[in-house]
C-alpha cells in the first residue's frame, strides 16, 4: 500500500503535507522504508529534522532546499515577511523554481505590501504556467493596488476565460470599473459576481 502512494499522500491526510515534504521538483515515489519511518515519527518537524534529512538524502538535495521548506512553513504559519525572505533566498540559489513557488512568493510579498515585487513574482508564475486562473486573479488585484487599471483588467479578463465560474474575478473587475466611473460595466460585473455568490451582500450596497 505504501509503495502505491504518491510522496505526500499519507493515510488520513488527503490535502498534502507541505512541510517538510514539498519540494519544487518532480515528485518520485519513496521506498516503503522511508514511508514507514516517517509515519511512525511523532516529533515536531521544526524541532527535529530527521524526516527531512531522509528526504533530502533520497533526492540528493543540498542544504539550499531548507530555504524552500522553511518558506512554506512560514507561509502557512502566516509569517509572510519571513516566508518572502526565505523564498527570495531559495530563488537566489539558482535551483529549479516552479510556478507554485512563485505564486506563493507573490502572495507573501503582496501581504507584506511589497506590491511591485509581488507583481514580478506573479508574472514569473504565469510565464512558467499560463493555465492557472488564480495567478491572473491575484495579479489583477495587485495591479489594481498599483493603480495599473488597464493591466489589471487584462489580467482579470484572462482569469475569466480560464474560469468563468469564479465570482471574485467579476467582483474585482466591478470595483475597477466603478472606481473609474464606468458604472454600467461595473453593474454588469457585480450582477455576475452576485449570481455566482449570492452571499456577497456587500456588493449590493456598492451597487446602491
Amino acid at each position: 500500500y505504501a509503495e502505491k502512494l504518491d510522496s505526500y499522500e499519507y493515510p488520513g491526510n488527503y490535502t498534502g503535507v507541505w512541510y517538510p515534504f514539498y519540494h519544487p521538483y518532480t515528485i518520485k515515489r519513496e521506498p516503503s522504508g522511508i514511508f514507514e519511518k516517517v509515519s511512525q515519527c511523532d516529533l515536531k518537524c521544526e524541532d527535529c529534522g530527521y524526516c527531512r534529512s531522509l528526504w533530502m538524502k533520497y533526492y540528493g538535495f543540498d542544504d539550499s532546499i531548507k530555504y524552500c521548506l522553511d518558506a512554506y512553513q512560514a507561509f502557512y504559519k502566516k509569517d509572510y515577511a519571513s516566508s518572502a525572505k526565505l523564498f527570495k533566498l531559495y530563488i537566489a540559489t539558482g535551483k529549479t523554481v516552479d510556478d507554485h513557488l512563485y505564486y506563493h512568493f507573490g502572495m507573501a510579498l503582496n501581504l507584506c505590501g511589497e506590491l511591485s515585487a509581488a507583481a514580478s513574482a506573479l508574472e514569473m508564475a504565469i510565464k512558467i504556467n499560463s493555465s492557472r486562473w488564480i495567478y491572473y486573479n491575484l495579479l489583477g488585484a495587485v495591479y489594481r493596488s498599483l493603480g495599473l487599471d488597464r493591466e489589471s483588467v487584462e489580467a482579470l479578463k484572462t482569469a475569466v476565460k480560464l474560469n468563468a465560474g469564479e465570482w471574485s474575478n467579476y467582483n474585482i473587475l466591478g470595483n475597477i470599473y466603478f472606481n473609474s466611473g464606468k458604472f454600467r460595466e461595473a453593474v454588469l460585473m457585480f450582477d455576475k459576481a452576485l449570481s455566482l455568490n449570492p452571499d456577497a451582500d456587500y456588493i449590493v450596497k456598492i451597487k446602491e
